[in-house]
């Protein structure tokens, strides 16, 4: 167990007798510990760790998990015995993961952000900018999705305003095809899959609240959602 803590603090590859190893060899492939009942199948990546849920109905997205704490909490939880609520508890939660969806939406225009609000010279926010800040991430979110499911995956700050300013999603909203624009790709045994993220700087500038003065080049240091 110490040597698990010490490979997880200091970002080192776990030891080969962790299950969670990826030098670790499962007899059955499946979700350490709870067979027959788990619905996971855990697979390691590059990156981590590939989750693809084996229940019915079937589903052809999977996910990647880069930490594996994060796993040993899914099962710990119970969370690898309905599938369905997978996703909403690691919202709810705060757990950073990818979300690799086998298709993109190929056809509409991809509207990119106009970035955070320029104010005038010498304007400092108020409270009233920011409750004005959490309206205008909610509008964001509503119209930019990909943007809202990145954030929601991120954990951190990011996640911390996405489940502040609108109710928490389904699996549905988090889970769907999106702009090609909007993604990064992923190749797993030749198949492509895609995963939203942030386009852009000013994306990601928009969330937590960054204050532009005309004028001036460089950001304000404080920010509304900071």
């Amino acid at each position: 167990m110490s040597r698990l803590f010490s490979s997880a603090v200091e970002s080192t590859p776990l030891p080969h007798e962790c299950d969670l190893s990826r030098d670790y060899e499962s007899v059955d492939g499946g979700f350490p510990h709870r067979p027959p009942s788990n619905i996971l199948r855990v697979d390691p990546h590059e990156k981590g760790y590939l989750v693809t849920i084996s229940d019915k109905p079937a589903r052809p997205w999977k996910l990647l998990i880069e930490d594996p704490l994060t796993l040993i909490q899914i099962e710990r939880e119970g969370w690898d015995l309905q599938a369905g609520t997978l996703i909403l508890n690691l919202v709810r939660n705060g757990l950073p993961f990818l979300v690799l969806y086998p298709s993109c939406q190929r056809r509409g225009t991809f509207h990119k952000t106009r970035g955070p609000v320029v104010r005038p010279e010498g304007k400092h926010p108020t409270r009233a900018d920011y409750l004005a800040f959490l309206l205008d991430v909610a509008d964001f979110f509503k119209s930019h999705a990909h943007a809202r499911t990145a954030a929601l995956c991120a954990g951190g700050i990011l996640w911390r305003i996405a489940v502040d300013v609108l109710p928490l999603p389904t699996e549905g909203e988090v889970v769907c095809p999106f702009h090609p624009q909007a993604c990064t790709e992923y190749t797993v045994n030749g198949q492509r899959y895609w995963s939203p993220k942030l386009t852009l700087e000013e994306e990601e500038e928009v969330i937590v609240g960054v204050n532009k003065w005309a004028g001036k080049h460089a950001k304000e240091s404080t920010r509304c959602g900071g």
